[in-house]
């Protein structure tokens, strides 16, 4: 998951206990900037929007509801944030200012921890989404319990469930299907991984334009196989499977199952939804994290940090994506060009055989495909290059009308500019301090674009930071760990 788990324990450990270190380059910031007082701290691993009814009190005491578009964002709680007045869910301009987060849900009882029982009681809240369904929204959240593996003197994350709410102010509900899945696959993790062996990702396209939101469940690895359930009802086992969800219900768009054979071997075979409704279903793979909407259709990725362009009243022109240490970027015409033009060996019960297929080639460069003389995919040209050059892994990115910012695993943020042609180049320039404030050792978990029809430099965003403590990186400071905000009027990135 991003992935999600692969740093849970270690930084769930420093959330709680760690306390920062001086950091030098954030006293000559705030000689400069004086920074906010902190509101909303810890791991955070992603802003969702969602679009919401909710209660107004009136001036006579009557209540009355009303519908606006909010934030939400997890850091072990759920916390909200209108960012559309009542009914005007396309100006997005509501409540760019320091604060007015809120509390929100109920159903799912905070982490704690009982000193004297030596337990952690409770659920720590790792991820959420949302998706419309053209008459609904709902939101998600992904859950966590806790627990202690005193053999390795770790905190191990011990059981995943997963909830809904439909209402902003309402409760949460756990979907029975989903968190049977959840706990078959976690059942599969080696316990002396502490969950770092699996993946499980709930991730959506969380667009600006409601119509084109849509959300997901990936679970799995590859042979480590669990039960599920298949698009007919039946039991299959499977080592991974992602579902669609949309009003609280799970249907599964991709599987890779296998089936015992009256020799004791096994059939191995790959479910893809041909009739997924605008999407792109040859993009989805074991490998897929995230999704993207472009020109109103679902491209499912093999990589976390990546972004389109949708604004609240139109559909994405491009997708652009971090691939380790460089990002790459494509077009609807792009993509399209290359359908059927790379002749892959053809694959059958997960083993390639001498026939063969014609796929995509920007599918076939993802995913690893050979051709038929065992050559693995190239890069083709029609998947440009932004041109950066990072000292980590590329996890988050976000783009406003006329850049993209583009979040590291430790080495702070980079950026790119949206040139008039369409192209995207790297650039050294940055607005205001967010090179300073974003630097390296900082891990950006997390970049978001509150309206992307507007220039980075007009729009509201925010970022996560989080880092790792090492002795290399001695001088990163815990209380920046958390929620940063750049916002118009104020014109600078400051704590949230």
């Amino acid at each position: 998951m991003k992935k999600i788990l692969k740093f849970l324990s270690v930084n769930f450990l420093s959330l709680v206990f760690f306390t920062g270190c001086y950091d030098s380059v954030f006293d000559d910031i705030r000689k400069e900037v004086p920074l906010e007082d902190s509101e909303i701290s810890g791991y955070i691993n992603d802003l969702t929007r969602f679009r919401s009814v909710y209660n107004s009190v009136k001036d006579d005491g009557t209540v009355e509801q009303k519908e606006a578009e909010f934030l939400i964002l997890q850091n072990g709680i759920i916390y909200a944030k209108q960012i559309s007045p009542a009914g005007e869910f396309k100006d997005l301009s509501y409540g760019e200012s320091h604060g007015k987060w809120f509390k929100t849900g109920s159903g799912i009882s905070s982490l704690s921890y009982d000193y004297y029982g030596e337990q952690f009681n409770g659920e720590y809240i790792v991820k959420t989404a949302s998706e419309y369904n053209g008459t609904k929204s709902t939101v998600y959240a992904l859950s966590t319990k806790w627990g202690k593996n005193d053999d390795y003197g770790r905190n191990i994350p011990t059981e995943f469930k997963l909830y809904s709410m439909d209402k902003i102010d309402g409760t949460w509900s756990p979907i029975s299907d989903a968190n049977e899945y959840l706990k078959n696959c976690f059942a599969t993790g080696k316990d002396s991984n502490y969950g770092t062996d699996l993946t499980i990702q709930l991730f959506c396209t969380n667009t600006p334009k409601i119509e084109n939101r849509r959300a997901f469940l990936r679970l799995g690895r590859e042979d480590k196989w669990f039960n599920a359930v298949d698009e007919n009802g039946n039991t299959i086992e499977v080592d991974c499977i992602i579902f669609e969800l949309s009003d609280s219900k799970l249907t599964p768009i991709y599987y890779s199952k296998r089936t015992k054979q009256p020799d004791s071997t096994y059939l191995k075979e790959i479910y893809k939804d041909s009739s997924l409704a605008s999407s792109k279903p040859e993009t989805l793979s074991s490998k897929t994290v995230s999704a993207v909407e472009m020109q109103g259709e679902v491209y499912f990725l093999p990589f976390i940090g990546s972004t389109g362009n949708s604004t609240p009243e139109s559909d994405g022109t491009f997708i652009c994506y971090g691939s380790g240490t460089n990002a790459f970027y494509f077009t609807k015409d792009d993509y399209e060009s290359l359908d059927g033009k790379f002749t892959a060996k053809k694959i059958v019960n997960g083993t390639e055989t001498d026939d063969t297929e014609n796929i995509n080639t920007i599918v076939a460069f993802w995913t690893g495909r050979k051709d038929s003389s065992g050559k693995v995919a190239e890069r083709p040209s029609e998947l440009k290059e932004v041109g950066l050059s990072t000292n980590n892994d590329i996890i988050s990115a976000s783009a406003s009308k006329d850049d993209i910012l583009f979040g590291t695993r430790g080495n702070g943020v980079f950026r790119a500019l949206i040139k008039q042609d369409g192209s995207i180049e790297k650039t050294n320039e940055f607005i205001s301090n967010t090179s300073s404030i974003m630097a390296s050792p900082y891990i950006i978990r997390m970049i978001f674009t509150v309206d992307p029809s507007k220039d980075g430099a007009t729009t509201s965003r925010y970022s996560a930071m989080d880092f790792i403590y090492t002795a290399s990186n001695a001088g990163a400071n815990d209380s920046h760990r958390g929620l940063w905000s750049y916002y118009k009027e104020r014109g600078n990135w400051n704590r949230e």
